[in-house]
């Protein structure tokens, strides 16, 4: 016969959860353990592992497109031809404001020349713009005495680049006889031009003096034709893996867009910082215009604490080089440590741990052999979830005693 029971008298649970316990049960002839009294855990739970759907191909079309199709395009400008009427004194240039439709290099401009125009030579370039409102630097001109009145006219000029949304300055030059005709827009006054401080050149200068203002007078009937690359984006705000157990891991998506109006190629990729690595990606990966991808970023920590790192994408884009930043932390797995002290019931050789899911059970056997200590560590439970607990003493001959009081434990999320 046993005369006490054991008591099972302290749990420990992650950050301090909860713990409830219950009247010792009323005893038959054998002494069970006795009642569950405190709970604690020993580390934070692991988030949930987010399993990537998305294999990160694109279309069969889009990986067999060659990346480096050269697209010409208007880079620049306005291939409009504009209402009004624009007079350019011979020897003074005119510039006219405009703004980079895309990001590229411009190899050509073209400008229309109204059917009055008796230019014989005409320059064209393109200029900065400065802070102050003005043309500013010289970025490249072309010139030509081929030229067609009432016609468009395409010059050749050195490689300029532009980016998207940033203002420019066309300027246009007639030399030797002949007055160049343009055509402008006299609808937005917002827009202006301004002609050059000298009266006498005999090409566009470097850096550029303005003499006066002219309003109603643009955008101007002139274009930039040129090559644009493809522009790859990815994850703008990173990728955060929250929390991740120790010894597993967490994969995302990392999405990829061609957002430029010509193919591209990733010909590369790295990740660094501890933990994080790239799945799911086959290079080299061509993406046609609008075409969107995905790959795998992985965080498998073997350390707890917050890490971070990025993947580095390299491509023939218009930028070479896409970072995208990671961040994630380690954690334990959740764990719920119990004690008790021991039967004073003779012949008793070790202890059955049970837990269940509700109070009052049913409970489930933890155990695979007889404790024969008088503590016992449950990594079998889950962040966020309630369970009871609940012991049995064992004697030399097997008998078992009547169920301990309960003890509720609540692991706490991270």
């Amino acid at each position: 016969m046993f005369s006490k029971p054991p008591i099972l008298i302290f749990l420990t649970v992650l950050m301090s959860a909860p713990v409830s316990s219950q009247d010792t049960p009323t005893l038959d002839w054998y002494e069970p353990p006795r009642a569950l009294a405190g709970a604690k855990t020993t580390s934070p739970a692991s988030a949930t592992v987010v399993q990537l759907v998305s294999s990160g191909t694109v279309e069969t079309d889009a990986l067999t497109e060659a990346a480096s199709a050269v697209v010409s395009i208007p880079l620049i400008g306005d291939p409009t031809v504009e209402s009004r009427v624009e007079k350019v004194s011979v020897g003074q240039a005119e510039a006219f404001q405009t703004v980079a439709i895309y990001n590229g290099t411009v190899t050509s401009l073209t400008i229309y020349l109204d059917a009055s125009s008796t230019s014989t030579q005409l320059f064209v370039g393109v200029y900065t713009a400065s802070g102050r409102g003005h043309p500013e630097s010289l970025l490249g001109q072309g010139s030509s005495t081929d030229l067609r009145a009432g016609a468009w006219n395409t010059i050749q000029v050195p490689p300029i680049s532009v980016s998207r949304g940033h203002t420019y300055w066309f300027a246009v030059l007639g030399t030797q006889k002949g007055q160049p005709a343009l055509r402008g827009n006299s609808h937005k006054s917002s827009c202006i031009s301004q002609t050059s401080y000298h009266t006498n050149l005999t090409s566009l200068p470097a850096t550029w003096t303005t003499g006066a203002d002219r309003s109603n007078s643009c955008p101007l009937a002139a274009y930039g034709l040129g090559s644009t690359a493809g522009v790859l984006t990815a994850n703008r705000n990173g990728v955060n893996f929250g929390h991740v157990t120790v010894g597993d891991y967490s994969a995302l998506p990392v999405m990829l867009t061609n957002t430029g109006n010509a193919g591209l190629t990733i010909s590369a990729a790295a990740a660094t910082g501890h933990g994080f690595r790239i799945s799911r990606l086959s290079l080299p990966l061509t993406l046609k215009p609008g075409n969107k991808t995905s790959f795998a970023a992985d965080f498998a920590p073997t350390a707890t604490g917050a890490a971070a790192g990025q993947i580095s994408l390299t491509s023939n884009g218009s930028d070479p080089s896409v970072v995208v930043a990671l961040w994630g932390v380690g954690v334990h797995a959740p764990r719920v440590t119990l004690s008790w002290t021991a039967s004073t019931s003779s012949g008793v050789v070790g202890y059955n741990l049970y837990r269940g899911g509700q109070s009052g059970g049913a409970y489930t056997l933890l155990n695979t052999t007889l404790i024969s200590g008088t503590s016992y560590q449950d990594t079998t439970v889950e962040a966020g979830q309630t369970y009871y607990y609940v012991n049995k003493a064992v004697n030399s001959h097997g008998v078992k005693s009547v169920y301990s009081n309960q003890a509720q434990v609540v692991v706490p999320s991270p």
